[in-house]
């Protein structure tokens, strides 16, 4: 009877180690291209940087320096070059980034995927109040005309010594004028001058912003083939007085 089993016994061991080696084989960690660009409309100033994704008891290495990296607006085309200064790509043949236009990102490495991105930059807008030299109080709402195509709006107040205190509103879609309420907890702010920072963003950036540190989520805003986030934005500023007494 010991001898009937032994066999049976040996098959079903064989049959599990070859189960768990397929499963293991199958299961190999594959590596995708990260990316992360950020356009300043208007400007002809962008940096790119390329890296690579990692298992979670990896660690990370260098950026990736020998990528194929190009920028497109559907009249011109810009090769990235790699500066190690700072362990990115800047433009070669710089574009001019310019409201509602619609620029692409290529990333080509080889052993990956290639990397394709799109994004469309926000339309112009104004802050209608508060006015340069205004005195703003925390009761007050910020006024601007709409940017086409902002998804999202994000700013700071910074104060003479250069602290920023952010703050982000997402606006219905139906608004034909963008209000922002000065945030409750200036509060524990000082009195005094404020340069008032206001950034409309495109839907991706908005995507990318809606991640926060303790995800454990691949980060993909705008960007096919990898991961990351290819953003556009538009800013503008004021000079105001903060009176929170």
């Amino acid at each position: 009877m010991q001898k009937f089993y032994r066999p049976l016994y040996s098959t079903a061991i064989i049959s599990i180690l070859i189960a768990v080696c397929c499963n293991s084989v199958s299961d190999i960690y594959e590596p995708e291209l990260n990316i992360y660009c950020l356009l300043w409309c208007p400007t002809s100033h962008y940096t790119v940087l390329v890296d690579r994704t990692y298992e979670m008891r990896e660690s990370s290495g260098d950026y990736i320096s020998d990528a194929l990296v190009i920028l497109s607006d559907p009249y011109s085309v810009d090769t990235l070059q790699y500066m190690p200064a700072d362990s990115a790509y800047h433009p070669r043949y710089p574009l001019n980034i310019v409201p509602e236009a619609i620029y692409e990102l290529t990333v080509i490495k080889e052993g990956f995927n290639t990397v394709t991105a799109e994004t469309k930059t926000p339309g112009n807008f104004n802050i209608l109040y508060p006015q340069p030299f205004d005195t703003l109080t925390v009761s007050d709402t910020i006024i601007l005309t709409k940017s086409s195509g902002a998804h999202y709006y994000w700013g700071y107040f910074i104060d003479v010594n250069y602290n920023l205190i952010p703050f982000w509103y997402v606006p219905d879609t139906l608004d034909s004028l963008i209000r922002i309420p000065v945030p409750f907890y200036l509060h524990f702010a000082h009195s005094g001058w404020y340069d008032i920072e206001i950034q409309a963003c495109d839907n991706n950036y908005y995507l990318y912003s809606q991640f926060g540190t303790e995800q454990d989520s691949v980060l993909q805003a705008g960007v096919t083939g990898g991961v990351g986030v290819f953003a556009s934005r538009l800013a503008r500023e004021v000079h105001v007085y903060l009176l929170l007494n």
